[in-house]
């Protein structure tokens, strides 16, 4: 493309010189400084200089020079109804600048979120499943501890019976005291 249409949003051309005359920085060396413009947001932008408009947000395409500064780029804008289907893209489908909604994600997708919404969605992500993971484990606690309680006390609740024996030996009264648990005698002699 020798010209633009709308904002430029849809400009893919090969221009990568501003109106100062400054040669344009590779959009991936100028992401790291200006993280909103990530080829991850904006694919169009990926592995080179070239004049761009992500998002259509500024009137025209720019670019960030060698400096760092963000300048518009010498590019003339394309006379009216040439390529109208670029313009109908840019606009949404009414091809006259109007209110219509675009297919691009500048509008509701990744690339109106800030950066930090992203490190902080993965920091609260991290510590969610931290929570979870604590509750899980102390579910499974309780529910061993549980076990063994309920095996210990059904041994406790063996059932017993007292016994009570009187014998006479050699004319001596004897008496026995005691009590059996599941056929185990304890006994106590008198």
């Amino acid at each position: 493309h020798l010209c633009y249409v709308g904002s430029g949003k849809t400009y893919r051309g090969t221009l990568s010189t501003t109106e100062s005359q400054s040669k344009c920085q590779n959009w991936a060396q100028a992401s790291y400084r200006f993280p909103q413009y990530r080829s991850v947001f904006f694919p169009e932008l990926m592995g080179h200089n070239f004049c761009r408009n992500p998002g259509g947000r500024k009137p025209k395409p720019w670019c960030f020079t060698e400096r760092g500064a963000e300048e518009y780029c010498e590019i003339s804008k394309c006379p009216p109804g040439m390529y109208p289907d670029l313009l109908t893209v840019e606009t949404g489908g009414t091809g006259s600048g109007g209110s219509g909604s675009s297919d691009d994600s500048s509008h509701f997708g990744l690339s109106n979120v800030p950066v930090s919404y992203f490190r902080y969605a993965l920091i609260g992500t991290g510590i969610i499943a931290v929570i979870l993971l604590a509750l899980l484990l102390s579910l499974i606690i309780y529910c061993c501890r549980s076990r063994k309680a309920k095996a210990a006390s059904s041994k406790r609740s063996a059932k017993c019976e007292a016994i009570h024996l009187s014998k006479q030996d050699n004319g001596q009264q004897q008496t026995i005291y005691g009590y059996s648990c599941d056929h185990e005698m304890l006994m106590d002699v008198l």
